[in-house]
């Protein structure tokens, strides 16, 4: 048997209001709390993952390097390196880029916490898991800037906020400068 996830649901502000399962919190449309983290890899690519046909949510879809929700008594970096190591295998500082507050389709809000990764110890494919990564691609962030512009339906709506959010921030500066 599986344990269920437990989560924070928040307010509008991400003040947290309570606890509830996964499925729960998201059957009844409340605000939740998740992470994504942008690893840089070879020549500061940023790698961009698909999610797996099979997934309930965003099956197929291009995403970030890796990502998740927030857990019960977790704070975003906490969350953030947990779902790291288990999607990625990777271990390293975390730097925190900045935090959205998606508008789900449902009607709820999520709070998305990016953090980057810009040394990575090495990256191994096979040590993907492989129920949450079906394909890697690295690319520069124009090329991912200009991949969303041609082929929005291909990227996890997040993501296309979160580069949008990026270029808002940081203009033509690429995460691999980021200091």
């Amino acid at each position: 048997m599986t344990m269920e996830e437990i989560m924070d649901y928040v307010d509008e502000n991400d003040n947290i209001l309570g606890q509830d399962t996964k499925e729960n919190i998201k059957e009844k449309n409340l605000n939740y709390r998740v992470v994504h983290i942008w690893v840089l890899g070879k020549e500061g690519k940023l790698m961009v993952c698909r999610r797996p046909n099979n997934k309930k949510a965003y099956a197929g879809l291009w995403t970030s390097s890796a990502g998740g929700h927030v857990q019960t008594g977790e704070s975003y970096e906490v969350a953030a390196k947990r779902e790291l190591k288990e999607e990625l295998a990777l271990e390293g500082e975390l730097k925190h880029l900045f935090k959205i507050r998606y508008k789900h389709p449902r009607g709820n809000y999520v709070f998305t916490d990016l953090w980057l990764m810009q040394k990575p110890s090495l990256i191994e494919e096979k040590k993907f898991d492989k129920t949450e990564i079906f394909e890697v691609v690295l690319y520069n962030f124009i090329e991912l800037q200009e991949m969303i512009k041609k082929q929005p339906s291909i990227f996890q709506p997040q993501l296309i906020k979160l580069v949008h959010r990026w270029g808002e921030l940081y203009g033509a500066q690429t995460p691999n400068n980021y200091r």
